[in-house]
């Protein structure tokens, strides 16, 4: 028997083989469609501020009502800071009067995004997406807007809920 035949038979066979795995791969991917925002910060997965986080007040106390609070000097007016609060990134940004706080996972493949003072826009780093500061998608691939979160400021603290 030749054995070219049978390496080459065996070549033909892992070629085809390896083919049909890229080809149900990138019709799973351009299937999959987008994707909710629940979906996406549960796929984020458990997110924690750490030590320094902690010592620099950015980490959120829990209330009893289940809102979260954290004190409007920990983050300068014109500023912005990454926050944890149930287990979800979160982006807060202070105005002089009030603060806004966004889900800072993109609804594209859940990147975090970061905020932009000088453009005033989030930007994702992993494909280009840019949300204009109320959130709604400008460029890029993302899907869906950022999702905003309930906020109030008061009495030098800021509240808010994480839906």
């Amino acid at each position: 028997m030749d054995t070219n035949f049978l390496d080459r038979r065996s070549f033909l066979l892992l070629s085809a083989t390896g083919a049909a795995g890229c080809l149900y791969a990138a019709f799973r991917f351009a299937r999959s469609g987008p994707r909710s925002l629940a979906a996406l910060s549960a796929q984020a997965g458990p997110f924690g501020m750490g030590d320094a986080a902690a010592k620099a007040g950015l980490v959120p106390a829990r209330l009893a009502d289940g809102s979260y609070e954290i004190s409007a000097d920990a983050v300068e007016v014109g500023q912005s800071a990454v926050l944890a609060a149930g287990g979800i990134p979160l982006l807060l940004i202070r105005g002089e009067k009030s603060a806004r706080i966004f889900n800072a996972t993109c609804t594209h493949l859940g990147c975090l995004v970061r905020w932009d003072a000088a453009s005033q826009r989030f930007l994702c780093p992993c494909h280009g997406g840019t949300y204009d500061a109320d959130g709604k998608v400008i460029s890029g691939p993302p899907p869906a807007a950022l999702l905003e979160h309930k906020t109030e400021t008061a009495g030098g603290k800021i509240r808010f809920t994480v839906a």
